[in-house]
């Protein structure tokens, strides 16, 4: 049997960062490449690349352009981070909205609001007093804390699979791929997480329906 030769290992040059290298290549050079400053060059032309969408999906979503800021580079330290494990590298745009996504979630909890809420219906600290709202507002803002912790009563992955597909808005094929598993799989995950939560609500359902 012949044996076959081992892949050469990449060679990266500033010349050929400065070309209209791909998101791969990139990515392999930030990660690979033992020189700081090409890998350096690498993910800074990677962000120009990406920053300018990523921003625009952040300033969406948020109401302030410095918080948009502050959440855009929050995004990437996460992507420096995380670019070792990054198993695609072909598919990094939606790797990188998925990190986006993360990054949102995890600002709207420190803030207290979920995406449930109407963008009409003001935040916690905003509320100068529960009388000054109509009825419908006041009970769907409780309903919501109530719903939020139920959700810290379930398994992290459960509550966050859910968080991701009702609050988030994530594909099954999002969600599998951030937990490294089959969209099926993900899919059976939900329906027991629901059943748990579910029950945990069982006495806020009777409440609210009654």
């Amino acid at each position: 049997m012949i044996s076959q030769p081992a892949p050469e290992s990449p060679v990266f040059s500033t010349t050929a960062i400065t070309r209209l290298a791909s998101d791969a290549e990139l990515i392999a050079c930030t990660v690979s490449t033992a020189d700081d400053h090409l890998a350096q060059m690498a993910f800074a032309h990677l962000y120009d690349r990406h920053s300018e969408r990523v921003l625009r999906f952040l300033q969406e979503r948020v109401r302030s352009s410095l918080a948009a800021e502050d959440l855009l580079q929050e995004v990437f330290l996460r992507v420096y981070r995380k670019l070792p494990s990054l198993a695609s590298r072909d598919h990094f745009p939606g790797w990188l909205k998925g990190i986006s996504r993360n990054c949102l979630l995890d600002h709207f909890r420190r803030r207290k609001r979920v995406r449930l809420l109407d963008d009409d219906v003001p935040a916690e600290d905003e509320v100068p007093g529960e009388h000054g709202l109509p009825a419908r507002k006041i009970l769907r803002r409780d309903l919501l804390r109530r719903v939020e912790r139920a959700l810290d009563q379930l398994p992290g992955s459960a509550a966050r699979m859910i968080r991701l597909r009702y609050f988030e808005d994530w594909t099954l094929q999002e969600i599998a791929a951030d937990f490294g598993c089959e969209p099926h799989q993900v899919k059976y995950r939900l329906r027991d997480a629901r059943q748990r939560l579910r029950w945990l609500l069982r006495e806020v359902w009777r409440e609210y329906t009654s």
